[in-house]
């Protein structure tokens, strides 16, 4: 299998992308060679993601698109578990993190507007009908 590093494709095959009389066959089979490489480097790199140190509430809220209040507020109210702190600083795990996000309600759809009685002066004839009702 070849090995990404910086680009460069190292391995059997790789030889008939520098020649300039390189068969099809030769270019497909380091073509090939250079994507398994790809491939285990993102493997790789996903691994350490995920293996990667707690998060600080201002990295977390960039993670999350929230505001840095939001993820403070969540918690101080035990929604969002820590895994310790430096100094007064607490750490969120990524997993935590996305465990929240995950589990975060959208916003409840907007009530229909209240509807207010009309204010102002009442028309004439409407002081006229509730005299006539009164006598």
């Amino acid at each position: 299998m070849a090995d990404i590093s910086n680009t460069t494709i190292t391995g059997a095959g790789t030889a008939a992308l520098h020649s300039p009389g390189a068969t099809r066959g030769q270019l497909v089979s380091a073509f090939v060679a250079y994507i398994d490489a790809l491939e285990a480097r993102v493997a790789s790199l996903e691994a350490q993601t995920t293996n990667s140190a707690p998060l600080t509430a201002a990295e977390a809220a960039a993670y999350a698109r929230v505001n840095v209040e939001t993820i403070r507020r969540a918690i101080r109210t035990g929604l969002l578990p820590t895994t310790g702190a430096v100094g007064r600083s607490p750490r969120i795990a990524r997993e935590a993190l996305d465990a929240w996000i995950a589990q975060k309600s959208p916003r409840p759809e907007a009530s229909p507007p209240r509807t207010r009685r009309a204010r102002g002066r009442t028309s004439p004839d409407a002081i006229d009908a509730a005299w006539r009702e009164l006598e």
